[in-house]
Parts: C-alpha cells; sequence; structure tokens
C-alpha cells in the first residue's frame, strides 16, 4: 500500500483533537508548563515578553513615520526596514498568542510562538542594524541639500532601540524553564 502523506499546518493539528461525548472537542496533544521555582512567574514573564516586544514594534513603526532622507528611494535603507517592520509585527503577534494562550501552552502553540520568538528576535536586530546602518550611509554620502540630520538620526536611533529591546528579549528568553507534560494539569 502506497504511504500516507504527511499532514501540515492545521491537518496535522486536527489529528489532536477528539471529539467528546457530550458535544466539543478535547485536546489530546502535550503541554508545555512554566516550570515551579524559577525568580518570576509566568504571568511576569508573559508581561515581560509582550512588552518588550510592542516597544520594538513602536520603535520600527515610529523610525517608519519619520521622514528620514534615506526612506526615499534607498534600498539599502527601505529594504532592511521592511525586513525589521515584517519581524516586528510577526514578534507582536507571537506574543500575544502566547499571552491570549495562557500557560501550559499546547505544544504547536508554544513552537509557534516561544520557538519561534528566538528566530525573530536575530532576524530583527540584523534588519534594523541594517536600516540603521544605510540611514547613515546615506546621510554620509548625500549631498548638501539632500541631508536632514535631525530625522536621519532619529531614524537610526529608533532602529537601535528596536535591535536593543529584540536582544534584551532573546536574552529574556533564555531563562525561563519549559516543562513537557501530557496533561493540562497545572
Amino acid at each position: 500500500m502506497a504511504e500516507q502523506k504527511k499532514k501540515k499546518g492545521r491537518a496535522a493539528r486536527a489529528d489532536l483533537y477528539v471529539p467528546q461525548a457530550g458535544g466539543g472537542f478535547r485536546y489530546i496533544g502535550k503541554y508545555y508548563r512554566f516550570a515551579e521555582g524559577q525568580e518570576l512567574t509566568a504571568k511576569k514573564w508573559t508581561l515581560i515578553r509582550t512588552a518588550l516586544c510592542v516597544i520594538t514594534g513602536l520603535a520600527v513603526l515610529g523610525s517608519g513615520l519619520l521622514n528620514s532622507p534615506g526612506m526615499h528611494n534607498t534600498a539599502y535603507v527601505i529594504i532592511p526596514f521592511m525586513g525589521s517592520f515584517i519581524c516586528a509585527v510577526a514578534m507582536i503577534w507571537a506574543a500575544g498568542r502566547a499571552a491570549y494562550h495562557g500557560v501550559p501552552l499546547k505544544e504547536y502553540v508554544f513552537d509557534a510562538t516561544v520557538l519561534r520568538l528566538k528566530g525573530l528576535t536575530i532576524a530583527q536586530a540584523v534588519f534594523s542594524v541594517l536600516a540603521a546602518a544605510g540611514e547613515m550611509l546615506f546621510l554620509f554620502l548625500s549631498s548638501e541639500e539632500e541631508k536632514r540630520i535631525a530625522a536621519a538620526i532619529s531614524f537610526a536611533a529608533l532602529q537601535l532601540v528596536a535591535c536593543a529591546a529584540a536582544l534584551i528579549l532573546r536574552a529574556f528568553e533564555k531563562k525561563p524553564q519549559w516543562e513537557k507534560t501530557d496533561t493540562n494539569a497545572q
């Protein structure tokens, strides 16, 4: 007989839910719960994670709203900025999803939020530094009439704030210990 095709996305998660006798569905997969005895509670970690993601997003959004000279037809500023913006939105989405689901997290939610944030923070930091460096390079290479120094420095500073918040979040995400369990018991 032919091998069964491996399911992806929602179809793979559908197998983790079984119907109940009274109607509805019950999750039968693994859970991740916050380990006991840590210096901060799960609620405080969630608050820190969400706050740092929002700070990152606001810094990137603020830099995009500035009328900085490098954001006018300069690919080496615009492309890293767009990467930074996309990473910031994805970070806010992941943090919000983790906060919405609470602790314990279902395994697929843990993978899509807490584990994904580790990669997103590095990508955010890289794109933010590239956007700030591109803006400073444009300022250095541009002619006198194109220079708007305050806007360019503000853009670079906000991008570096986003980078710093992402790296702080990365450092914070290394500290909490998660335990994989079979049940929803806290």
